[in-house]
């Protein structure tokens, strides 16, 4: 009996030690698309399931490729995928459903609207949209609150179309388009999905200044003219806060930052200061979610305490001074992180501190035309 026994412990202690064997932790997860062919370094296992992972997408229009990054409780990042595009990716949004991601693409192949579906850090490509006209690179694109339009700035071809969007079909339907005289250089869309603003070029982009055009948005995805404000020459981003109730614009060539006061009723603007000097060459914008906080890229970062419509320099602005323009901001939903897109070459990741300071948590080998964050 004893002898019985003996063997079945022996038994048990193999078979566990067998299935310890045979766990092995991948070095990068499955379905990554390493670039040219080669194996990327070793990266830490992660579980796409769990509550509450945050990534950001970091495109490099150069490489056709986005890099996706787990981004940690201190707010640094970590690489766990590449994903290459059907070419050279200029924009980035992720649907509000977080299930899927809109890419943006432009090349010899045309231009595309590419629609990927979301399961942790894999992205898979349901459908690429390809665009109504040719070499109209679209470098602007933003998604209504509820997700079901799409709007998307054709730079070279002056005109913004408006698309119903179906992203587990992975389709884009026209609705319309708009002309806009000029190059429309970037969108906002009110929160509650009612208005549509679009910054636009001069006719002599040089020489004149630009203007942003307001339209109301029908439930249908028509829009209605509302007006528009004269801002300064080559606006190079704008940004709502989260309440709607301001909006910012940087015009690059007039070195100036803009202040709008937006009529809730009416999703009229009021123009209530405009900020020189520090607030020039800016390249892109963001707000923190409480909206206590304006982030402005150039070379550097300037942070601005917000009052009202009134914008003051945080005390250490400009941080982290490059030779590089900084192309895309996004703050972390928590309001705890800043990421940036610098160029084609880096991604670079702030801690925003309670007076608005920024620290350096970490930058990264990457393509930084376009970040965004799921």
């Amino acid at each position: 009996m004893k002898r019985i026994i003996w063997v079945g412990l022996i038994l048990v202690v193999v078979l566990l030690l067998a299935g310890c064997g045979s766990r092995k932790s991948p070095s990068h997860p499955p379905g990554y698309n390493p670039p040219n062919g080669n194996d990327p370094p070793d990266l830490p296992p992660i579980d796409p399931s769990i509550p509450g992972t945050r990534y950001l997408y970091a495109l490099s229009r150069d490489q056709g490729q986005i890099s996706v990054f787990k981004i940690n409780s201190d707010g640094t990042l970590e690489q766990v995928n590449q994903v290459v595009t059907n070419d050279g990716p200029g924009c980035a949004v992720v649907h509000p459903d977080g299930n899927h991601l809109f890419v943006s693409t432009s090349g010899s192949g045309g231009d595309f609207i590419e629609i990927y579906g979301i399961d942790g850090y894999n992205l898979s490509l349901i459908n690429a949209n390809k665009m109504p006209a040719g070499g109209a690179r679209q470098l602007r694109m933003v998604l209504s609150p509820d997700g079901e339009y799409l709007f998307v700035a054709h730079e070279d071809k002056n005109f913004v179309s408006i698309f119903r969007a179906n992203p587990t079909a992975g389709t884009l339907d026209i609705v319309t388009t708009i002309g806009t005289g000029t190059q429309p250089k970037a969108l906002a869309v009110s929160p509650q999905g009612k208005y549509l603003y679009i910054a636009k070029n001069g006719t002599n982009i040089l020489g004149d200044d630009g203007e942003i055009l307001v339209y109301q948005i029908a439930a249908t995805g028509s829009v209605t003219p509302k007006g528009s404000v004269t801002i300064g020459r080559q606006p190079s981003d704008m940004v709502l806060n989260h309440a709607g109730s301001y909006l910012y614009v940087a015009n690059y060539s007039s070195g100036s930052l803009m202040v709008f006061a937006v009529n809730s009723g009416e999703g009229t603007l009021t123009h209530k200061h405009t900020y020189t000097g520090d607030a020039g060459d800016v390249q892109s914008l963001a707000v923190a979610p409480d909206d206590h906080w304006v982030f402005a890229g150039k070379t550097a970062y300037n942070a601005y305490a917000v009052s009202g419509s009134d914008l003051s320099l945080v005390v250490g602005s400009p941080f982290y001074e490059k030779l590089e323009y900084i192309k895309c901001l996004k703050v972390d939903p928590s309001g705890r992180f800043l990421y940036a897109g610098r160029g084609e070459s880096k991604v670079e990741a702030f801690t925003i501190g309670s007076s608005g300071k920024l620290t350096l948590a970490g930058e990264y080998e990457a393509g930084g035309q376009w970040v965004t964050i799921r």
